[in-house]
């Protein structure tokens, strides 16, 4: 049976002198193995931060040299020599090297800086970046030297006011983690920064939204966060961050004032609700709320948005008037959703009021079973006037086909007992039509 390989076994028999000398010689023929060595010992050598600039030079060497697109086997190597480099910024931290780590970090950040418009959607780039910035601030943290904390809020600093600052993660990146080394000292001066880098369009804007919102709630900068609400009304990143804050009476009148000016049905509704949580969460039990609520009854139909409200509990009466006279005033909300509450609340006589007014035959049937034991007369008539209206301005078998569905409903809603007065005079005042007479036939 043969014997495999054993390269490890192999080596150990080598001597020291032999490997150098191996290595040597192969250095200077295949640069890319050199490469490979310095990238892999960097973190063992104490390099000075122009040595190891000069390391990042080999590797910008396999980047295209005309064409944004880098090609596969480029950036896989890339990623490899990332990877590779964070391992060692990460040895050097637990060593307690933290010059070593910075000046890895900081080189590998500016790589990550110059390939990123060849590979913007690349996960693990972003992945890289941010996992540089969170060993960045674990080197800020722990080295005792001032020097290199201030190195470090240098380099972030600079990385912040290029043309393009990239971010991959809403923490983990050069905006937070200088909020988060001072946050007097930095934070009202990253606001700018951040607000000029979301005017630019970064295709990575909404991650600096998140993280500008998250700043913005940290120092209670209201004025900031009332122009956030203003500029990026339908942005749900700034109401999710918002959320992650909602701590009874957090938000001043002002914060919640900007919501409910937000709360519009244009809004996709998933907005709308996040609003309604914010605000509901935060305001008193007054008319603020109530009409966001009643505007939220509306859209969703859950009763209890409204009926769950401690100023609906006190004054019923005065709520259910505001939600009658927030549905007068608009023209877009199925009076469906009226009838529902009036009924839910047993508000017959505004109901009647309403169905009075209804012009849909099977709408009114539908909700007029609320009425049928008090206002059978009532009943009788509305059903008849509809049906007169209808008959009137359609003929023929699309007509007979609509009383059909009408005969359909009223027994589904138990108002059969209407169908022979509903014939009856249906026969005295449309018996002379051929469809019609008909009908009457087969009823007979």
């Amino acid at each position: 049976m043969k014997k495999r390989l054993d390269i490890q076994s192999l080596l150990a028999k080598c001597s020291k002198e032999d490997i150098d000398y191996f290595l040597k010689a192969h250095f200077k023929k295949n640069k890319a193995l050199e490469t490979e060595f310095l990238i892999h010992f960097a973190g063992s050598f104490d390099l000075e931060e122009d040595q190891f600039t000069a390391i990042i030079h080999r590797m910008e060497k396999i980047l295209p040299r005309y064409s944004k697109k880098i090609n596969l086997k480029a950036e896989l190597k890339l990623l490899d020599y990332q990877f590779n480099l964070i391992e060692q910024a990460r040895d050097c931290l637990y060593s307690k090297n933290f010059s070593q780590s910075f000046i890895i970090l900081s080189q590998s950040n500016k790589l990550i800086e110059k390939v990123w418009p060849s590979m913007p959607d690349q996960p693990k780039i972003k992945e890289y970046l941010a996992e540089i910035y969170r060993i960045m601030y674990l080197v800020h943290s722990e080295s005792p030297a001032q020097a290199l904390k201030d190195k470090i809020e240098k380099h972030l600093l600079s990385i912040i006011h290029e043309d393009e600052c990239h971010i991959s993660h809403y923490v983990h990146n050069p905006y937070y983690l200088l909020f988060q080394i001072n946050s007097v000292k930095h934070g009202k001066t990253l606001l700018p920064a951040m607000t000029e880098g979301l005017k630019k369009g970064f295709e990575d804007r909404k991650i600096l939204l998140e993280s500008l919102c998250h700043i913005i709630c940290q120092l209670k900068d209201w004025t900031s966060l009332v122009q956030l609400l203003e500029e990026y009304p339908d942005k749900k990143e700034v109401y999710t961050v918002m959320d992650q804050y909602n701590k009874a009476k957090f938000f001043p009148s002002e914060i919640l004032s900007a919501l409910e000016s937000n709360y519009k049905p244009s809004l996709p509704s998933s907005i709308q609700k996040q609003i309604f949580h914010l605000i509901s969460s935060q305001a008193d039990q007054s008319d603020q709320l109530l009409n966001l609520a009643i505007a939220e009854y509306y859209r969703t139909g859950q009763i209890e948005t409204l009926t769950s409200l401690a100023i609906f509990k006190r004054k019923p009466k005065y709520c259910i008037g505001k939600a009658v006279k927030y549905f007068k005033k608009q023209s877009n909300i199925r009076p469906q959703i009226l009838y529902q509450l009036l009924e839910e609340l047993e508000e017959l006589d505004l109901l009647k009021q309403h169905l009075a007014k209804e012009d849909n035959i099977f709408v009114f049937i539908d909700h007029a079973i609320a009425l049928k034991e008090n206002e059978k007369t009532f009943i009788k008539n509305k059903i008849w006037d509809l049906t007169n209206n209808h008959l009137s301005q359609h003929f023929g078998r699309p007509a007979v086909e609509w009383l059909d569905q009408v005969t359909h409903v009223l027994i589904k809603n138990n108002f059969s007992y209407l169908q022979d007065f509903l014939f009856t005079n249906i026969k005295n005042n449309f018996g002379h039509r051929r469809h019609f007479q008909k009908l009457m036939k087969e009823i007979a």
